[in-house]
């Protein structure tokens, strides 16, 4: 299994802790570029000009269950994602 395979297991299992560091990996995996808005939002960009806006966690790493679910709905909705 690759890493990507990896963590789009553990984006998916919304129980099991992903920290922010590996969804920005999976994006980046998936295509999208991370861009620093202001304070703790962050926009990822895609070829595409598609966008996913999230504010990374702090303190702390781990990326809440309302977060994985809507970045698995936006990429679902825009097939970069299975079901």
């Amino acid at each position: 299994m690759s890493r990507k395979d990896k963590l789009i297991e553990k984006l998916k299992n919304i129980d099991s802790e992903l920290k922010w560091d590996e969804l920005v990996v999976l994006l980046g995996l998936l295509g999208y570029k991370c861009i620093n808005n202001s304070g703790s939002r962050r926009l990822f960009v895609n070829s595409d000009k598609k966008k996913i806006t999230l504010h990374e966690p702090h303190p702390g790493n781990k990326v809440k269950k309302p977060y994985k679910k809507e970045v698995i709905k936006t990429l679902i909705e825009r097939g970069e994602l299975e079901k």
